[in-house]
């Protein structure tokens, strides 16, 4: 089994074995805090299986069914995880699965083409909106000033534009949007969606809000002329945050009096207040960049779910990278907590709609289902499940006659009349 290095003392190995007290950093120098950004550094892959394993034990497995034995959830996302950190191709990845494999991370190896398979499903979208949450909660105390923007990953698919000033089509890289709302100091993304390139921005306002409210305490938001509109402005303040958007120049005072027309009014009368928070705004383009340049600019899958599923295991990628920093540099405890399993809040957040249909609000946790209640839902999957199948055969059977002749043919143990 692996080793545990997590926790209020870290073992770091620079040549040297050192221990490094982490409540001891507060009053750390300048060339203290470059040592220990250089440890980070040195040490980051090796924290990071370590916590890659214990984020992927909040993923909970979905009921057994009949049929072959699927690859457990946890083992799949632990791998999809690691290969988008490794930034290389499957069958080059294959070996540091198996490292993996032996220090007891996982319990067997995929196959490579199996990772490249459930990377495409779009079942996983969802359990990986919520690891983008889980994998920045430790960082929660550290912020209260957060930033939405947009930014495009390109994709390795071609298509045909056409340019209206040269008056020719030329031919481009097709992208997908990764929409984020991210914390001003630690640089984490509390919350990640994604979408094809020409969507809106202003429809991503009130669900990336939802996400980070779950487990962050969100005080100031900061946000670009796109989100502006008083659905946005209402939002925010339901959740007790002040907004900071800054508006448009065709934007007017007079007009119904509406949650937009205020904050304008406010825009105006606190001008020097609006534009020293405003300023932060240009954190969510550092986020973006030290995102794009560790995990590449671009992403290798073909498929459009795959494309976007690989978009938000970036971003789970890159919190953990800056939780690591953090531990190092803020005295951050690196857990995240006795939270509920991803499936269930998964399917809990599924059923009520809040990502789709924008709701800001901050809803408690429901009851746990009863044992006897799961139990009666698995078995009548499976019964379901043996219907369907029953159904097949006896269709198959149907079109290639079997069941005709089956009919025609005399019961066992009668005698046949005698031809005339």
């Amino acid at each position: 089994m692996h080793k545990d290095y997590l926790g209020k003392w870290w073992e770091v190995s620079v040549g040297h074995k050192a221990r490094i007290d982490m409540t001891s950093l507060a009053g750390k120098t300048k060339a203290s805090a470059g040592r220990l950004y250089n440890l980070s550094q040195v040490n980051e892959k090796r924290h990071f299986l370590e916590l890659l394993h214990r984020l992927c034990e909040h993923i909970d497995e979905p009921p057994r069914r009949r049929g072959r034995p699927p690859l457990s959830q946890r083992v799949v996302m632990f791998a999809i995880l690691f290969k988008i950190y490794s930034t290389v191709s499957s069958r080059r990845f294959m070996y540091d699965l198996e490292s993996a494999f032996e220090k007891g991370y996982i319990d067997r190896v995929p196959h490579f083409n199996a990772v490249s398979h459930y990377l495409q499903k779009e079942e996983i979208k969802n359990i990986l909106i919520d690891l983008v949450t889980l994998s920045g909660s430790s960082l929660a105390k550290l912020e209260q000033d957060f930033v939405i923007d947009s930014t495009v990953i390109r994709t390795p698919r071609l298509t045909k534009v056409y340019n209206r000033k040269l008056m020719r089509e030329r031919t481009v890289h097709t992208c997908v949007s990764l929409h984020a709302i991210t914390g001003a100091r630690t640089k984490v993304i509390a919350g990640a969606l994604t979408s094809p390139r020409y969507a809106h921005d202003t429809r991503f306002f009130c669900p990336l809000l939802s996400l980070a409210s779950r487990r962050f305490k969100i005080e100031r938001i900061t946000a670009d002329t796109s989100y502006r509109g008083s659905n946005n402005v209402e939002a925010a303040e339901r959740i007790g945050a002040k907004v900071f958007i800054h508006p448009d120049r065709r934007t007017r005072t007079d007009g119904p009096d509406t949650s937009w027309r205020r904050h304008h009014r406010a825009y105006i009368d606190e001008r020097e207040q609006f534009d020293e928070q405003y300023a932060k705004r240009l954190n969510v383009e550092t986020v973006f960049l030290m995102l794009k340049s560790r995990f590449g600019r671009e992403v290798r899958s073909k498929t459009l779910p795959a494309q976007l599923n690989e978009t938000l295991a970036k971003a789970v990628c890159h919190n953990l990278c800056a939780l690591i920093k953090a531990v190092y540099l803020m005295n951050v405890d690196p857990t995240f907590g006795r939270e509920r399993s991803i499936h269930s809040e998964t399917s809990r957040c599924r059923a009520e709609g809040e990502v789709h249909t924008g709701s800001a609000e901050v809803r408690q946790p429901e009851s746990s289902v009863s044992a006897e209640a799961g139990r009666g839902s698995v078995v009548a999957d499976e019964r379901r499940g043996t219907a369907a199948v029953v159904r097949s055969k006896r269709a198959t059977a149907r079109r290639s006659g079997v069941l005709a002749h089956a009919r025609c043919r005399p019961a066992r143990g009668r005698r046949q009349p005698a031809a005339p």
